[in-house]
């Protein structure tokens, strides 16, 4: 399941990324400031289309046919009512957010949200099941497919609609797709008592999304009411090697960890000996690409994107660096969620809200650059706390997480003073952005592989041995 998750992401994502290259070549700052402020809004909506209820049917421990019957038709209903409001609604959110092809770009983006509220149910079933190879599949293709179609449209000066297309597209397909090996059927047998104990865990995963949606998408909200849909635009490409990244790396497998983990929820010691292991091997490989990544910003900007988005290299920056500390983080709260605490991680989720929009708020009238060092700052206040209660309420000794992954820190600090150190040197070179991100990857790939031999050659022995055994895949 963890490699076919991870295929997944690694898959999907790395072939978006590939793909929204070429539309950021070809598309200009407004249109996709445009696009990205209509994707918040439809992602704001998802959530009340959702319910945390996917989640909700991995979490437990048994679920009835007449449980996902009902759960799936109030998806339903909630879409069509949500969509009604949506298209009502349009001209406002438009005005508010001072864009106005907003209106009818959301009436048609809204549509989404029926066929995602079809999907959902069954696809959560695919994660209860461990079939991630087929959810991985197809995500994939839906992703070729629908990014192809949206290049094409995007070629032929459609502006911000390819976008819009290639969303529903993949949306469309993805669901598609997932019905046709189905983990469940639909029937009239509906058990509204006995799905209650389903809407009590969702409802407070809703609440930490909302929470979390808040907290990760009110910077894009201020920067389109504020600066405007250019300074969006650039800010959307300055997050998105962070997002295909933390997505990638570290969503690939919190998505397994979190099935895994509720599995061993009534065994405390092999829940926490998942933790460990689960800890090292993600500061093994998820936290260099992210130093790297904070490293070389400037050249990835302009190799990846072009120069029209030289200033989305200080977004790129500053995200990075956080995305490094994020992902030693992430399996405090899924630990949590796992043995039925999801109310641990909305308490840390508001405190880290609150305090997110409060300070951006005060720094709304500051430059784009200021906005994102602000907001990388304000998602670490709850970093120390999260740590603190893993070990109060699970029984982690943070003693020992610092010794699993202090080497791979190490060995990243130094790969990085390595490529600061030569850097000026190899731009001296004047080869092009290009060849001078492949240099200095290389460098700092190389340093890292060789530090990590040195400092915790055991560690990743024991972590590949703990990968390769299919006991714990």
């Amino acid at each position: 399941g963890l490699l076919w998750s991870v295929v997944q992401s690694w898959g999907g994502k790395l072939m978006t990324l590939l793909l929204f290259m070429v539309l950021a070549r070809i598309l200009d700052p407004h249109d996709l400031g445009v696009f990205a402020a209509a994707s918040v809004v439809i992602a704001f909506i998802a959530l009340f289309v959702e319910q945390g209820l996917s989640e909700a049917i991995v979490q437990r421990s048994e679920v009835s046919v007449a449980q996902l019957n009902t759960a799936f038709l109030i998806n339903l209903c909630l879409a069509f009512g949500l969509l009604t409001a949506l298209w009502f609604a349009s001209p406002l959110v438009a005005t508010a957010m001072n864009i106005p092809e907003l209106e009818s770009i959301l009436r048609i983006a809204g549509l989404g949200l029926l066929v995602s509220a079809v999907s959902f149910t069954q696809l959560g079933m695919h994660r209860r099941n461990f079939n991630y190879r087929w959810i991985a599949m197809c995500s994939f293709s839906a992703t070729v497919i629908s990014g192809l179609v949206g290049v094409v449209l995007a070629y032929l000066g459609y502006g911000v609609w390819s976008l819009i297309v290639q969303m529903l597209l993949f949306t469309t397909l993805s669901g598609l797709l997932l019905w046709l090996r189905p983990q469940w059927a639909f029937s009239f047998d509906f058990d509204f008592k006995g799905t209650r104990p389903l809407f009590a865990y969702g409802m407070q995963r809703l609440g930490s999304n909302l929470l979390d949606f808040a907290n990760n998408r009110y910077v894009e909200i201020l920067l389109a009411t504020t600066l405007g849909p250019v300074a969006l635009g650039i800010y959307a490409v300055g997050i998105r090697v962070y997002q295909a990244l933390m997505q990638a790396l570290s969503s690939a497998i919190l998505d397994v960890a979190h099935n895994g983990f509720s599995r061993l929820a009534n065994d405390r010691p092999a829940l926490i000996q998942a933790f460990y292991q689960s800890v090292t091997l993600t500061s093994a490989v998820a936290v260099p690409p992210f130093l790297l990544l904070a490293t070389i910003s400037t050249e990835a900007t302009l190799a990846l994107f072009g120069e029209k988005w030289i200033d989305s290299a200080e977004v790129m920056r500053p995200m990075a660096m956080l995305g490094a500390l994020q992902v030693m983080q992430f399996y405090n709260v899924t630990s949590l969620n796992a043995i039925g605490r999801p109310g641990i991680g909305l308490n840390l989720m508001i405190l880290k809200t609150v305090t997110t929009v409060g300070v951006l708020w005060f720094a709304r009238n500051e430059s784009l650059a200021f906005i994102a060092y602000t907001f990388a700052l304000c998602q670490l206040v709850t970093t120390i706390p999260s740590f603190f209660l893993v070990q109060r309420v699970l029984g982690v000794s943070n003693m020992l997480v610092l010794k699993s992954v202090l080497p791979f820190l190490a060995s990243a600090g130094v790969a990085t003073g390595l490529v600061v150190a030569i850097r000026g040197w190899i731009v001296q070179l004047d080869t092009g952005a290009w060849l001078e991100m492949i240099a200095l990857t290389a460098v700092w790939g190389s340093c890292y592989l060789c530090c990590t031999l040195l400092f915790a050659r055991g560690k990743v022995i024991q972590t590949v041995r703990f990968v390769m055994n299919k006991k714990h895949a």
